[in-house]
């Protein structure tokens, strides 16, 4: 079963490169279309994911002490062809406050 349309935090237009893997497909280099807080819209073309598959999306970040990289766990929310929607699943705080300095500064 789908999930909706309806998002509990407002999505942010962001274009930021990631790398996102799991399920049969191999770690693949793409773009984030949209964030949130809660989510992300990552654009895949052509992908092997499946609505509810978990996966990982590795985020690099400039900090003061250089580039640092936060792998996400998140879930497959939403597939198009296009790419996917994902859910992110289990957050720690430093991920969770890179992704909300992202939100901020866009």
């Amino acid at each position: 079963m789908m999930e909706s349309n309806r998002r509990e935090c407002p999505r942010v237009q962001l274009e930021r490169n990631v790398m996102l893997s799991g399920g049969y497909m191999s770690p693949q280099f793409s773009q984030t279309r949209d964030i949130s807080a809660d989510g992300a819209f990552v654009e895949l073309g052509e992908n092997s994911l499946v609505f509810g598959t978990m996966v990982e999306m590795a985020l690099s970040v400039q900090g003061d002490e250089g580039n640092s990289v936060y792998k996400i766990p998140a879930r497959v929310t939403r597939v198009t062809n296009n790419g996917v929607g994902i859910k992110f699943d289990g957050l720690d705080v430093d991920a969770y406050s890179v992704i909300l300095g992202l939100l901020y500064a866009a």
